[in-house]
């Protein structure tokens, strides 16, 4: 349930699963800004982390030419927005390879994405039993932990992940994000200018940084906040629109 409009921007939303990195930054007509945890769906990741030295073609998923071209399979339909269909395909992959913490997360991230938290906290907690230094698995078990309103656990969970990964800004985010249901926009400051810096191309990081600036009344910050996401995204006029607004702000006497 959305709360009531503050002085200029309320920040309060029920958490929202949503693809990793998608930008929510719409404003809607009751001037609420949406928050969205990030949901991490990662078949990717096995090509991006491959090596000589774990076997993998770092052009496909998978040393196992099956699972390969089934994971190729699910990332279509991902890519289509058919979750339910990639949920299938996927668990066909884990009845073959029923430890890979890859695919477990993945299953967890599409549980996510369709709505059913409870699945996402135990394919997450299966992701983690596989590999317990896996730090994406905490994002989507957090992730789902907020949904269900357990904050201080959630919490816990997406700080693990930046202890295991200092460089993930998909933690970093999710402290902020967690902050500003909390209203805690100071702490949130904090946490988005600290994802920011560890992935300086994270656009919702950006967005929700502005907004957690403006509703401290640090006009300044919030204007250099969304000229940095309009570097990224030019065509959002929604940044536009408020970076004018802003600006206009900042220059407003003090009262």
């Amino acid at each position: 349930m959305q709360q009531p409009k503050r002085e200029l921007i309320v920040l309060k939303t029920q958490p929202i699963t949503v693809w990793m990195f998608l930008f929510l930054a719409g404003v809607s007509q009751a001037g609420v800004l949406p928050l969205s945890f990030t949901t991490v769906l990662v078949p990717a990741a096995i090509a991006q982390t491959a090596s000589p030295d774990t076997g993998i073609n770092p052009r496909s998923y998978s040393p196992d030419p099956m699972i390969d071209k089934l994971i190729r399979k699910e990332l279509a339909l991902e890519d289509a927005g058919n979750f339910e269909g990639a949920l299938s395909v996927n668990k066909t992959i884990v009845d073959l390879d029923p430890q890979n913490v890859y695919v477990l997360n993945t299953m967890a991230g599409l549980y996510g994405k369709v709505g059913s938290p409870g699945e996402e906290i135990s394919w997450a907690k299966r992701a983690i039993a596989a590999d317990p230094k896996y730090a994406l698995s905490y994002i989507n078990y957090g992730t789902a932990l907020a949904t269900t309103g357990k904050a201080s656990e959630a919490e816990i969970s997406f700080k693990k992940a930046v202890t295991l990964d200092p460089k993930l800004a998909d933690g970093y985010y999710s402290l902020g994000v967690l902050a500003d249901q909390e209203e805690n926009f100071t702490k949130a400051v904090v946490w988005y200018q600290k994802a920011v810096q560890v992935q300086p191309d994270f656009a919702p990081a950006y967005f929700n940084l502005a907004m957690s600036c403006a509703n401290l009344k640090q006009f300044d910050a919030a204007s250099i906040a969304l000229r940095n996401l309009l570097k990224l995204t030019p065509d959002n006029t929604e940044a536009k629109s408020l970076l004018s607004k802003f600006e206009e702000l900042s220059k407003a006497p003090k009262p």
